[in-house]
């Protein structure tokens, strides 16, 4: 949760925090897609490939940061995850990392395999 939490927050438009400034008269909390990775691989860590939602936040963030490839990898595991309750609740992200997919089609994903992500 608190990975989906620092990722929605970095999310957060220009336009989204002027919003809640002026209706809650304070800043928002300020976070960032590093430290949404971090905790979201935490959690992969913790139970690998146990969680739909996850796996397709983390997919979400490394695509965000840049990691394509990485990004690929945990999509494509949320897209081939077999769930134990309603498939329905569930389709909304598949459909979400099916297009997110065709969109990291036209991204170059070979500089991403020369590095190793420190974290």
């Amino acid at each position: 949760m608190l990975g989906r939490w620092c990722y929605e927050i970095a999310n957060l438009t220009w336009l989204q925090r002027k919003i809640v400034k002026c209706l809650y008269h304070t800043e928002p909390p300020t976070s960032s897609y590093d430290e949404a990775y971090k905790h979201l691989l935490k959690a992969e860590e913790l139970r690998p490939r146990s969680f739909l939602p996850n796996l397709f936040v983390l997919g979400q963030v490394c695509f965000k940061l840049g990691f394509y490839y990485s990004a690929k990898y945990y999509l494509e595991m949320a897209l081939t995850l077999s769930t134990r309750s309603d498939a329905k609740k569930w389709e909304h992200f598949r459909n979400s990392a099916k297009s997110m997919l065709k969109k990291l089609k036209n991204y170059d994903m070979g500089r991403e395999l020369l590095s190793e992500r420190k974290t």
